[in-house]
């Protein structure tokens, strides 16, 4: 019997391996985009990709995840490849299910890099629900799911690029410096 759900990963909300694609603008509505729609192995979005659209669904929870492309959009209208610490921040939201399956995340607001248990607030969005770094108090974390480098100079450049304010030209030390440590204390 042939594989209707060719996708090789999980769900992260429920584990489900039944993942479609979702199409974002209008689609061609030939015979296989039909069989394809008709066998689950895409839904339909809507008539336009937002900056955070999901690129899959899950089939069986319903869950939206991952990016539709964005990686591969055009940055600005110069016709060059958006950055990819630009790009990340694409990760910063709807992110609870990644971070989850994370084994490190980091905050490209204040440079710290953490373990995803410590992240105890959560925004509600329209997907999933945000992060908000428990150092800083900002929804700027991104995990190591993403594919991104939860390195110290990848998440300097985004906060340099996302957060280009008084804080630029801190470093990630100068910016932890006051931060609680293990124990609580300053």
């Amino acid at each position: 019997m042939e594989d209707i759900f060719p996708v090789r990963f999980r769900c992260p909300e429920c584990g489900s391996s039944r993942i479609a694609r979702i199409q974002w603008g209008r689609p061609s509505w030939d015979e296989g985009f039909r069989r394809a729609l008709r066998e689950g192995r895409v839904v339909l979005g809507s008539c336009f990709v937002e900056y955070d659209s999901p690129k899959w669904e899950c089939r069986d929870c319903h869950a939206r995840f991952g990016e539709a492309g964005f990686r591969a959009l055009e940055f600005a209208s110069g016709g060059e490849r958006m950055p990819d610490h630009v790009a990340a921040r694409r990760s910063s939201s709807s992110n609870r299910g990644e971070l989850e399956s994370s084994s490190v995340c980091g905050c490209f607001h204040c440079g710290v890099i953490f373990h995803p248990s410590l992240i105890e607030e959560w925004m509600e969005d329209a997907w999933d629900e945000t992060a908000v770094c428990p150092f800083c108090g900002v929804d700027s974390v991104i995990g190591d799911r993403s594919g991104w480098p939860i390195k110290p100079a990848f998440l300097e450049r985004m906060r340099r690029f996302w957060f280009a304010d008084g804080e630029k030209g801190r470093s990630a030390d100068a910016r932890s410096a006051d931060l609680p440590n293990a124990s609580g204390s300053v």
